[in-house]
């Protein structure tokens, strides 16, 4: 390594190999199909895509791991396969084995190594390893691959959906096509099926037509009878394919067009990842290839819905470089950046529909909420003021007295209604988001707006929302808060507060102080003595939103600024927790979503009679709800 120039980022290792190889094999590795319009377009759509970060945040803890089909990996960048990395280095895929396993990561072995999978695996002793399949003709080709997969303890089977013919990539006829050197073979072909470099009659080192041109998606149902790996699919580029993967039950999918070598002018994988990730709901785990060349690559692609992402050319350029070390370089620097690209940024809505990403989920499981900037937009929040400030609200509201001298009015009701705020609470990113959190149907319980004021505004003692509802008959804990800043929110004027992890600890005791419900306070003296949770100040721009569990601790200060602030929360439960008795809050009632524009283009604000609003200051008490 000391006498090769230093490498920085991954365009200098294609760098490196376009003067390090001959001139058939560089171009075999980087060609694309026709005018190579996609093959560019995969990186072109990642640098149109934006970041905005925001600053002054906590980034000291930044956990980068994940599993893929239930197999734990150090942070979500993957070897995709590809042919004939003995092309590349001596020693070629199992180098590549190597780096996998010094980065702790998935290395997924294409069908036409140049080394027999046993060798791979024995290179890449522990590391987790998929098989990617071509299913050929005759099919019995394949089942021997599947079993030797499966007894050299290969955990998923990757099986190429966008190739029954090879493109066409001008380069390879050019060069007078592309054959693999004499030393070569496809080492996982029947020796009957082999071709030799001089044989004419060829497809890439083996015969012309030996993939099956006849499959459909009853090839599932095969593969399932002769396997129990796990089965992803790849090459999916279209949400309708997407379903059909989830309708025959794949495991997951990888969103690739082959690196733009098979179909040209097909979109770039990044773009059609979200259609994808919406289309398939949670159903079944989402990937991608194509393009990934810088941590903010991988940042993007995780934040669009994809749970990981495979990267194949700068794998072959880093074994050029230098083999497995060179490898594993590559892998170390998309690391390196994508956790450099996480500090840098946070959850931030930018206006396109919201989707829960696999972070944004593991924020949600490990923590107990998350934070999106910018969910609502400066015009959704000047309308939404405007229903919040109604007259008719502002009837409606009660006051609460906190037992020292403060008082903060809020103001109840059970319906979303047709108005602003409950497009609000009926949207895809708000409703929807809560939905893919808690993982079924729900319904809205309730909203309210808070209104604490300056000066005046009172405190609220450390509490979880199911220490409540758990009284209001709803047997699990199957429910969520989304919080949403009308004004902007500090320390100084009495901002929620949160423990953050506290949801784990499930439901503690309430005791009635007054007309407040608060965590019973010998609990409470206890968990906050023994500094297991972090306490976290929700410091909120408005329309700056917080998802959040029923069973985090959270309370908040009085308001002791010249600044008044208000804020508006909507609690949903699970459809399956309909309450087991009546209460003030309503049973199941189906929620119709409505997409995020009806918020702006909604021009209700003052016809307010579907929203059933509460009489709070009917209420004795947080428990004073039974309906007889």
């Amino acid at each position: 390594m000391a006498d090769k120039p230093p490498l920085v980022c991954l365009d200098d290792y294609e760098d490196y190999a376009s003067t390090h190889l001959d001139q058939v094999t560089l171009g075999f590795f980087k060609s694309g199909a026709d005018e190579e319009i996609s093959r560019d377009e995969n990186r072109k759509a990642f640098s149109r895509l934006k970041l905005l970060p925001r600053v002054l945040r906590d980034v000291s803890k930044r956990d980068l791991s994940t599993t893929i089909v239930g197999n734990p990996i150090q942070f979500p960048v993957c070897i995709a396969s590809s042919a004939f990395h003995r092309l590349a280095c001596s020693d070629g895929e199992a180098s590549t084995a190597k780096a996998a396993k010094a980065m702790n990561t998935c290395i997924m072995l294409s069908t036409y190594s140049t080394t027999p999978l046993e060798d791979v695996a024995a290179a890449g002793s522990g590391v987790l390893k998929w098989f990617q399949l071509y299913i050929w003709n005759p099919r019995e080709v394949s089942v021997n691959l599947i079993k030797r997969a499966e007894t050299t303890g290969f955990k998923a089977l990757v099986l190429t959906v966008d190739t029954p013919a090879t493109g066409k990539r001008r380069i390879d006829i050019y060069s007078g096509g592309f054959t693999l050197p004499p030393h070569l073979e496809l080492v996982h072909l029947p020796e009957r099926y082999r071709i030799t470099s001089s044989d004419a009659d060829q497809d890439y080192g083996g015969p012309k037509n030996l993939l099956d041109t006849t499959l459909t998606w009853e090839c599932i149902a095969w593969m399932r009878s002769v396997t129990k790996l796990p089965i992803v699919l790849k090459g999916i580029l279209s949400p309708e394919d997407a379903l059909l993967a989830v309708e025959h039950k794949v495991d997951g999918i990888i969103v690739s067009n082959h690196g733009g070598r098979q179909l040209d002018t097909v979109p770039a994988t990044i773009e059609m990842l979200p259609q994808i990730v919406k289309a398939v709901n949670g159903k079944l785990e989402v990937y991608l290839d194509g393009g990934v060349r810088n941590g903010t690559d991988v940042l993007k692609a995780i934040a669009l819905g994809a749970r990981a992402v495979f990267v194949g050319r700068p794998i072959i350029y880093g074994l050029v470089y230098a083999a497995k070390e060179g490898a594993t370089q590559v892998l170390q620097i998309l690391k390196d950046e994508f956790s450099l690209a996480m500090a840098l940024s946070e959850f931030v809505h930018d206006g396109n529909e919201l989707h829960v990403t696999k972070s944004m989920f593991d924020s949600w499981r490990d923590n107990g909420y998350i934070i999106i900037r910018s969910l609502l937009c400066d015009r959704e929040i000047v309308k939404l003021k405007s229903v919040l400030e109604s007259k008719t609200v502002q009837e409606n509201a009660g006051g609460r007295d906190d037992g020292n001298g403060r008082k903060t009015k809020s103001c109840v009701w059970n319906q979303p209604g047709e108005d602003v705020s409950g497009m609000v609470a009926r949207s895809n990113k708000v409703a929807g988001t809560v939905e893919q959190l808690l993982g079924g149907e729900i319904y809205h319980y309730h909203s309210k707006v808070i209104m604490k004021d300056a000066l005046v505004g009172a405190s609220y003692r450390w509490h979880q929302d199911y220490g409540y509802w758990y009284h209001y008959g709803c047997l699990f804990p199957d429910m969520a808060s989304v919080f949403i800043a009308v004004d902007k929110a500090t320390k100084e004027n009495g901002c929620l507060q949160i423990l953050s992890g506290s949801h784990k600890m499930g439901r503690i005791e309430h005791i009635l102080t007054g007309g407040q419900a608060g965590v019973d306070p010998e609990r409470l003296d206890l968990i906050l003595k023994s500094d297991r949770f972090e306490k976290v100040y929700l410091e909120l721009e408005p329309g700056d939103a917080c998802y959040f569990h029923c069973n985090i601790l959270h309370s908040s200060a009085q308001n002791h600024s010249t600044q008044r602030r208000w804020a508006f929360i909507i609690a949903y439960n699970r459809a399956s927790n309909d309450p087991v008795f009546k209460t003030v809050d309503p049973q199941y009632s189906y929620l119709e979503k409505v997409p995020d524009s009806a918020i702006v283009s909604c021009t209700n604000f003052d016809d307010l009679e579907a929203k059933d609003f509460v009489v709070t200051s009917n209420l004795k008490s947080d428990f004073n709800v039974k309906v007889s």
